[in-house]
């Protein structure tokens, strides 16, 4: 089967015209698995914001103004959702999922800022999440918060600020033989997901990881 898969940082989804804007743009872009991060979701709001979506969403919620992820499900794609592992503090959620007859499993991330609470949320992701799907088709994806290579940013400080942290999510693709699909495809190519408002600093903090297995399988990966 063909799959198209989306992530995106939405800095929150509270407001309704934002939400409902940003629907529209992602039913636009035909995706059918859509990650997002710091969505400010809550118990209270998701099966509103499911009805407004039109398919099925997997959550993991943070608070009303921080972290939060989820998974969306295209309103007509043939998914059976077998089983979802939420972090108590919004910053993953997991989910084993049929679609049709292909088993995978998605994992979307929103990593923290801080380099200390980084590499230990990334280990504890590798030990505690990860580990239980050894044999799987895995997806891992979201905002990782730290460029992996010089590559990958453009202004500001050293990435060699964060070795830690890069050393950890290196540790992580290594353990669970996943590949990056953007350096996969695009070798020596800068793309970045982030800059901030005068756009001198540009970095890539988001990724997308696949199980290599899948390698022959990655047509097309993009930053749009």
């Amino acid at each position: 089967m063909e799959l198209n898969i989306l992530s995106l940082n939405v800095r929150g989804l509270n407001k309704t015209t934002k939400r409902r804007q940003l629907f529209r743009w992602l039913h636009q872009q035909k995706s059918d698995v859509i990650f997002l991060q710091e969505t400010y979701s809550s118990a209270q709001t998701i099966k509103l914001w499911e009805a407004e979506w039109g398919g099925k969403i997997v959550e993991s919620h943070g608070s009303n103004h921080s972290r939060g992820v989820m998974i969306l499900f295209k309103p007509k794609i043939n998914v059976s959702i077998e089983k979802v592992v939420r972090d108590k503090n919004g910053r993953y959620v997991s989910s084993e999922v049929y679609l049709d007859d292909d088993k995978f499993v998605f994992v979307n991330i929103y990593a923290p800022n801080d380099q200390t609470q980084q590499v230990h949320f990334l280990r504890d992701l590798s030990h505690s999440v990860l580990n239980s799907y050894a044999n799987e088709t895995l997806v891992l994806g979201g905002d990782f918060n730290c460029a992996l290579t010089e590559l990958d940013k453009r202004g500001g400080r050293s990435i060699e600020l964060k070795k830690s942290v890069i050393k950890e999510i290196n540790n992580l693709v290594i353990a669970h033989d996943l590949i990056d699909t953007w350096r996969a495809n695009n070798p020596n190519l800068q793309g970045f997901t982030w800059s901030n408002p005068s756009m001198k600093i540009q970095c890539r903090l988001d990724y997308l990881f696949i199980s290599k297995d899948m390698r022959p399988l990655l047509k097309n990966v993009k930053i749009i």
